[in-house]
């Protein structure tokens, strides 16, 4: 499975692209938002993904790390691992590739990129080049992913 990390700002520009028709044929999207929990309710972030792309689209909202420990609906949770989980699942046997995209592109979707590459690319399946070619990516290097969130996404996919 080849999976790619990116930034909001890149979600959007791949978008507006005119062969993204093409990409997303072939493509899952977990899609990770913002929650503007300060302001009374807390304002939800829109996914930058089109509506039409629901069906194979996963719409996350959950904050990189709670202010002073506290704990918060707005964090990510086994709740979140499982539907990560199974999502993708679902891609692997419809063997699509998938993006993963957050805010910047680096922590949160980083985690969940990166794990998602062992698991789909060495856990279920041997597939070398996948796994690579993500590792040798362009958006790689940029990589911090939040050790938290990726250690209950690989609870969740029991390699742990």
């Amino acid at each position: 499975m080849k999976i790619s990390v990116l930034s909001r700002s890149e979600m959007k520009s791949l978008v507006l692209r005119e062969d993204f028709e093409k990409i997303a044929a072939r493509t899952f999207f977990i899609s990770i938002n913002n929650i503007f929990r300060y302001s009374e309710p807390p304002v939800l972030e829109p996914s930058p993904i089109p509506e039409k792309y629901a069906a194979q689209t996963l719409v996350l909202r959950f904050d990189d790390d709670a202010a002073n420990g506290e704990a918060s609906e707005f964090l990510f949770d086994a709740n979140k691992a499982r539907q990560i989980r199974d999502f993708a699942n679902l891609a692997i046997a419809q063997k699509r590739d998938m993006i993963v995209h957050c805010t910047a592109g680096v922590s949160r979707s980083g985690a969940i990129g990166t794990v998602l590459n062992d698991y789909a690319n060495r856990f279920i399946a041997d597939n070398p080049g996948d796994f690579e070619a993500f590792k040798n990516s362009a958006f790689y290097s940029r990589l911090v992913p939040n050790m938290s969130i990726a250690m209950a996404l690989m609870r969740e996919l029991e390699m742990i």
